[in-house]
């Protein structure tokens, strides 16, 4: 049989038979690939059950006892009971429904046709790239490299190239410090979480390193410490001038172990402000013999010195001739810097003593402030 060459159309021979069946396979074939709907290009088993008229693109792997015969890609017309297949040519058009896509034919398979690479700039009522069923909502061209995003025909985010601004409230999951809910992409438990209720915090390595809440704010990680000296010394530590280094040898605290209590040195973890606090209480001292106290915090290269005073006359008989000594400040230390604490009486013999004990009478803080 005759056929065109672009449709693969029948054609009528002269003075042929029955003209009308020729005729009318032409005009059913027409029928199928003029505006060409199909209603699949995934469904690869051929169905038990079609319809007059149902048209399908044939994907790789299908089955049946017509279509399993049939080329990949082509195109599978049913009426008149039987199936027929046709050959595409590169360049046709087919709007299948399952999928709502527009595919062409590339030559040797079927392809989505491109959206558009140019669009109107549209508006938060209208956008330019909307949705066929909800078309107040989508993406528009405020200006000048400024794109929005409308919701409900409203402005929601405005995106330009120095910043991005949302005009509703911005809300996402609880996120931990483990793996905070708003983080970075190269440092995943770093970042801004919730912790419990009216307590949003901040995560570092993967712990919690500040929190905010109704009551105060804490800082789990700041670096703090807090020791002191558990028994009193014996032998006699100063008294004729020597400075003492004192050990403080039991912690309550230290945060971020910077504090050893083997030495009585903290060591400054970062660059920074530091509150530093001591308090030390001598023992056996003579009124009428030392008549220089004093202690110092050493911090770094300087030292805060602390109550020098004469000695005599200013002690506790009621504690073994006790004098306690007080001592705080605000001190800037680079990373690395030591601090400690010394003391020192003149003026006798060497047999004064640092008291000790349980409550705390003599002990050594600090923080880190800012």
């Amino acid at each position: 049989m005759v056929q065109t060459t672009r449709l693969q159309l029948p054609l009528i021979a002269a003075a042929q038979a029955q003209k009308h069946v020729t005729h009318n396979e032409a005009v059913m074939r027409l029928d199928g690939l003029v505006q060409m709907t199909a209603k699949s290009y995934t469904t690869a088993a051929q169905p038990g059950a079609p319809s007059d008229g149902d048209l399908y693109l044939l994907p790789s792997g299908k089955t049946g006892s017509d279509w399993g015969g049939y080329s990949n890609h082509a195109v599978a017309h049913y009426y008149d009971g039987v199936w027929h297949q046709y050959h595409p040519n590169a360049g046709w058009l087919c709007w299948v429904q399952d999928t709502s896509v527009l595919y062409y034919y590339t030559g040797s398979a079927w392809s989505a046709v491109p959206l558009p690479t140019s669009l109107a700039d549209g508006t938060a009522s209208a956008p330019g790239l909307a949705f066929a069923a909800d078309t107040n909502t989508g993406l528009y061209r405020i200006g000048a490299d400024q794109l929005g995003i409308a919701t409900g025909g409203t402005l929601r985010r405005t995106i330009s190239t120095s910043a991005e601004t949302p005009t509703l409230p911005q809300q996402g999951a609880d996120g931990s410090a483990a793996t905070p809910q708003y983080g970075f992409s190269a440092d995943t438990d770093n970042g801004l979480y919730r912790s419990t209720t009216n307590t949003p915090a901040m995560a570092a390595g993967g712990s919690a390193a500040h929190l905010w809440s109704l009551l105060g704010n804490t800082q789990p990680l700041q670096p703090a410490f807090y020791a002191r000296l558990s028994a009193s010394t014996t032998g006699g530590k100063t008294g004729d001038g020597t400075e003492y280094t004192v050990i403080f040898d039991t912690e309550e605290f230290d945060v971020g172990n910077n504090f050893n209590n083997s030495t009585g040195v903290f060591t400054a973890p970062v660059t920074g402000k530091y509150f530093l606090g001591m308090a030390v209480r001598l023992q056996n001292l003579n009124a009428d013999t030392y008549e220089e106290v004093y202690a110092r915090i050493y911090y770094g290269s300087k030292s805060i010195i602390g109550s020098t005073m004469d000695g005599r006359n200013t002690y506790s008989t009621t504690l073994t001739n006790s004098l306690s000594l007080v001592l705080f400040g605000f001190v800037s230390m680079a990373a690395g810097d030591t601090a400690y604490v010394a003391v020192e009486a003149g003026g006798g013999a060497k047999s004064v003593n640092i008291m000790g004990s349980s409550v705390g009478v003599t002990f050594f803080n600090g923080y880190l402030v800012s």
